[in-house]
C-alpha cells in the first residue's frame, strides 16, 4: 500500500512537471513569434496559415541555447497557433474569409 502511494505521488509529480514544462514552452513560443524577428520579420501582417507554418517551424532553445523543433504533432501546432492568435501578442486587423493579423510589437514599431 505504501509503495502504491509513492508511485501515485511520483506520477502526480511527473504530470505536474510536464504541465509546467508545456506552459513554459507555450510562453516561449509566443514570445519568439511576437518578437520583431519572429512572425512579422518578413512583413507586418500574417494570416492564420502563416501562423501555423511559423509555429511548426519555430526553434525553441534547449538548455544550451540551441534551437530545437517542437516535439508534438499537428494537434499541438494548431493548439499553439490558436492560442497565439488569441493572445495579447496579436491584433486582428481584418475579419473575413482569411483574417489578417499583426503583433502588438509590430504596431508599436510603426507608431
Amino acid at each position: 500500500m505504501l509503495q502504491a502511494r509513492r508511485d501515485l505521488e511520483q506520477l502526480s509529480q511527473r504530470a505536474t512537471e510536464r504541465a509546467t514544462q508545456r506552459a513554459t514552452e507555450r510562453t516561449l513560443v509566443f514570445d519568439l513569434l511576437a518578437d520583431p524577428d519572429g512572425i512579422c520579420s518578413g512583413g507586418s501582417v500574417f494570416t492564420r496559415s502563416d501562423a501555423i507554418a511559423a509555429v511548426a517551424n519555430v526553434g525553441v532553445p534547449d538548455g544550451d541555447g540551441v534551437a530545437q523543433p517542437l516535439l508534438g504533432g499537428a494537434a499541438q501546432v494548431l493548439e499553439l497557433t490558436d492560442g497565439f492568435l488569441a493572445s495579447g501578442h496579436v491584433v486582428v486587423l481584418t475579419d473575413g474569409d482569411e483574417a489578417l493579423f499583426t503583433t502588438t510589437a509590430m504596431l508599436e514599431m510603426q507608431n
